[in-house]
């Protein structure tokens, strides 16, 4: 019984991370934001994941300081994600602060 709950959670999981990645497609970022941080609050041990997806929504809506913030939290969440760091080095690129990209 315990791992058809897991397997049911993590279907929730899925569901919304493919939702939130459907609506950000067709450029609807508000309610794409909305199921990103509803499954933050949701499921925390998938934090890291769902805050890196937040900052990717927010680079395509090119708000690079809200993707650093999401960036950065998901780095605090998740320290061993490599995806992570190189995201949160490409928006430090993209805003000219190379030294943070480096250190990242």
């Amino acid at each position: 019984m315990s791992q058809i709950k897991v397997t049911l959670v993590e279907l929730g999981v899925t569901f919304f991370i493919l939702l939130g990645e459907a609506l950000a497609s067709v450029r609807l970022f508000a309610p794409a934001e909305k199921i990103y941080r509803t499954g933050i609050k949701r499921w925390p041990h998938r934090r890291g994941h769902l805050l890196s997806l937040l900052g990717l929504l927010y680079e395509r809506e090119m708000k690079f300081d809200k993707a650093v913030q999401a960036y950065q939290e998901a780095c605090a969440a998740d320290p061993d994600n490599g995806f992570i760091r190189i995201e949160l080095g490409s928006i430090y690129e993209k805003q000219k602060k190379l030294q943070l990209a480096i250190a990242n």
